[in-house]
């Protein structure tokens, strides 16, 4: 299974791009912000991982978000 996530910006878009997927019987998910939020978090970590580096506002914001405590 593979997944592709697209930000197509308007209403109408969204509406051919719902109409197509619907018409090939795949599944669909509208992601809401904080969604979107956590994909680009993620991709942001993998980056990471590959170069060894994270943004620590990054990094800081996703562990706040998700109810750990961060310490300097």
């Amino acid at each position: 299974m593979s997944a592709i996530l697209i930000k197509s910006g308007n209403k109408q878009n969204d509406l051919l791009l719902f109409q197509l997927a619907k018409a090939m019987k795949m599944p669909i998910r509208i992601l809401d912000k904080d969604d979107e939020m956590d994909v680009l978090l993620i991709k942001s970590i993998d980056e990471g991982m590959k170069s060894g580096e994270a943004p620590a506002k990054e990094v800081e914001k996703f562990m706040k978000k998700h109810g750990t405590k961060v310490h300097k």
